[in-house]
């Protein structure tokens, strides 16, 4: 899910206590969310691979084979109703690989892949984008583990308009130093540069400034920023501005990361969303959710 450059923060003379603050934030936020296994989740997105190659080959016996016994489907361009057990959905598949056989079929290539697994259950869900109508297909699947094998016992396919969340994935490196602030005040606010650069689905650079402030509390703190993120995004090249609101009350952490509205260019114009840091083994990484009108 990362990419194998994690973050790694350049401090020029950063007053320790705004990288403790900045720090703890993201830290309180990623684990308010829950933790991600990604050990977890490695057998059932293969499960869900081997099923995408099985329909790409117009494979029906490895299709079958793919689901329980008791599984249950929505196939809207197929059925208005909701089809019980393996024998209908695999009758299903049947009329699909006789309507359309591989020869000359444009292949299923998933786009934006979400896993969440426990021990015996997961989720699974993709997009596909039809390149003529530049719509986007949903497929979802829960998969259940029966021995050594994962099974789909839930299978939804729907239709999504092209301006749904698409997620971007990866990684930064960031640079912060001082700069001289107008203020002087007690407690003092201080105010810093922002150099990054992103890896992933977003590849490029960003520059901005921050000012932050510590209260005579201890663990209360607050910081604001605004960075201009510059590159390409899953490969169309514009830039966006983020605004960041982080807080510390008490230890009680709020952060968020948004784009500012109508700051996209060139080929993100339109773009809006929110950014994540991701916390996994001591690394930092980000997940970008965001929207672009259609083309």
């Amino acid at each position: 899910m990362m990419t194998k450059n994690m973050e790694r923060v350049v401090v020029g003379a950063a007053p320790r206590w705004i990288l403790l603050s900045v720090c703890a934030l993201a830290v309180s936020a990623c684990a308010q969310a829950g933790a991600r296994s990604p050990g977890l989740e490695a057998p059932p997105r293969a499960a869900m691979l081997r099923f995408i190659d099985a329909v790409n080959a117009r494979d029906l016996d490895r299709m079958t084979a793919a689901f329980a016994a008791d599984v249950t489907a929505f196939v809207p361009t197929a059925q208005a109703d909701r089809v019980d057990g393996k024998v209908a959905l695999s009758r299903i598949f049947a009329e699909f690989v006789a309507a359309a056989p591989a020869a000359g079929a444009r292949p299923v290539v998933p786009e934006d892949i979400a896993v969440r697994a426990g021990r015996d259950m997961a989720v699974a869900s993709f997009n596909v984008r039809d390149a003529a109508t530049r719509r986007v297909n949903r497929r979802s699947f829960v998969f259940r583990r029966e021995g050594s094998r994962w099974l789909i016992t839930h299978f939804h396919a729907s239709m999504a308009e092209e301006s749904m969340t698409t997620r971007a994935e990866g990684s930064f490196d960031v640079t912060i130093a001082p700069i001289a602030s107008h203020h002087t005040d007690d407690p003092p606010l201080a105010r810093m540069s922002l150099d990054k650069v992103f890896h992933g689905d977003l590849d490029g650079t960003s520059r901005g400034e921050m000012l932050a402030v510590q209260s005579a509390v201890k663990g209360s703190a607050a910081y604001v920023a605004i960075e201009r993120v510059t590159g390409t995004l899953h490969g169309r090249a514009g830039s966006f501005a983020l605004q960041h609101s982080g807080v510390m009350n008490r230890g009680q952490p709020s952060l968020s990361v948004t784009i500012v509205p109508d700051s996209g260019t060139e080929a993100l114009e339109g773009i809006s969303g929110s950014l994540e840091i991701i916390i996994e083994g001591g690394r930092h990484g980000y997940v970008l959710s965001y929207t672009l009108p259609p083309d």
